[in-house]
């Protein structure tokens, strides 16, 4: 018995420190991108490619996918991919996107139970896909 609770002990052991080691991993991964995008205005970035969108919305959501990175001032670009670069977590994106578009006022339930018409993989995807569901720019309301 006491063989079984050592055995279990260290898989469980080894498990957490692989899952810190890959952490550790992903976030230098991402510094290095960071670094590799020094002096790119990547909020300008968000306003060109989404006009249609309140500023005020995308910004939070914008610095919302930020804090999501676990690296503070990350260059984030519309098509930085959500899953295999950033390595967010799909119910994470949701929870954000419910609180901020709710926060909004702006109804989310054609989004809650439409499925997308084709992958959403970047950023870029997810807020074409948010605009589609919602009509999006029926919120601007000269927000700029």
């Amino acid at each position: 018995m006491i063989r079984v609770i050592l055995v279990v002990a260290l898989v469980m052991a080894g498990i957490v420190l692989v899952s810190m080691i890959n952490k550790r991993s992903h976030k230098r991964h991402l510094r290095e991108i960071a670094i590799s995008r020094h002096g790119v205005d990547s909020w300008s970035n968000f306003l060109t490619d989404f006009p249609e969108w309140p500023q005020e919305l995308l910004l939070r959501i914008y610095r919302n996918i930020i804090d999501l990175t676990g690296v503070k001032s990350f260059p984030l670009l519309p098509d930085d991919d959500l899953f295999d670069m950033l390595h967010l977590d799909q119910g994470d994106i949701d929870d954000m996107l419910e609180t901020e578009l709710a926060g909004a006022s702006i109804d989310i339930t054609p989004f809650l139970r439409k499925k997308p018409d084709q992958p959403v993989q970047t950023v870029r995807d997810m807020l074409n896909w948010i605009a589609r569901s919602t009509h999006i720019e029926d919120y601007s309301h000269g927000s700029r």
